[in-house]
């Protein structure tokens, strides 16, 4: 079973210096699917896709996250 990801389980930090790259990365780990033209979008564009197109039903039954 997974675990929440925090400072208290030593969770490493989230890298922010590429925000961009960091929003279509959190998009493929959530299942969202961007197009890969999604990829060197503006990070206003990345975000204005990921509301237009979010698809909550694709993590229905998801319990943990592989980060490999």
């Amino acid at each position: 079973r997974g675990f929440k990801l925090s400072k208290q389980t030593l969770a490493t930090a989230v890298a922010t210096e590429n925000p961009a790259q960091l929003i279509f990365d959190l998009l493929m780990l959530l299942k969202q699917q961007p197009p890969l033209e999604l990829k060197t979008a503006t990070l206003e564009d990345m975000l204005a896709w990921g509301i237009a197109y979010w698809q909550a039903n694709l993590l229905r039954n998801q319990q943990t996250v592989s980060t490999e």
